[in-house]
């Protein structure tokens, strides 16, 4: 509440109930409202540096996340057959991993071996070669017998309850496969 000699200065002596005073004239008023301007300036500016700065890192910069480690295999599928999951297949998946120069990109050397004892003559699949992952999610792996490409995801199932890693190869033809793998 103003004091009666305030609400006179202010002229709001005869409006009752008044929570704001009027301003005063002159040079006071000016700079105070310069300086808000300022302020919503330099806040607009802290603001757009912020956002600059919070950007993520373009794809390309990301690491490819670090796949070491060894792997039991969870399910096997070969082209568009079926898929086969414990007893009837087992298998392990070894990596160990580097970086390059391009930190997108991860290499390492890979074993894997994968038997599915359900079929008369059992499947056996042995891979052992290099293997490169990027942060993309893009997959290639080199090995004696051939090169193939294809993708991976590194994720949380539900079904399996644990986190696992999931390799389909796409390319050649020949060896179109998906198998998903859980950490040991």
């Amino acid at each position: 509440m103003l004091s009666s000699k305030a609400r006179r200065a202010s002229g709001s002596g005869s409006q009752a109930g008044s929570a704001v005073p009027a301003a005063p004239s002159g040079g006071l008023v000016r700079r105070i409202r310069g300086t808000a301007k300022l302020g919503r300036s330099a806040a607009l500016l802290v603001l757009v540096a912020l956002m600059v700065a919070c950007e993520s890192e373009p794809e390309w910069k990301r690491p490819a996340p670090n796949l070491s480690g060894v792997y039991d295999l969870v399910s096997f599928s070969l082209r568009d057959g079926p898929t086969y999951t414990a007893p009837e297949a087992t298998g392990t998946f070894e990596l160990s991993q580097d970086y390059g120069e391009d930190p997108g990109q991860a290499t390492g050397d890979m074993t894997a071996e994968v038997i599915v004892t359900s079929l008369d003559p059992p499947i056996e699949v042995a891979y052992y070669g290099k293997y490169f992952n990027y942060n993309d999610g893009t997959w290639r792996q080199t090995g004696v017998v051939a090169e193939a490409l294809g993708t991976y995801t590194l994720d949380f199932s539900a079904e399996v309850g644990d986190t696992t890693l999931t390799v389909s190869i796409t390319e050649p033809a020949a060896a179109v496969s998906t198998y998903i793998w859980r950490p040991r």
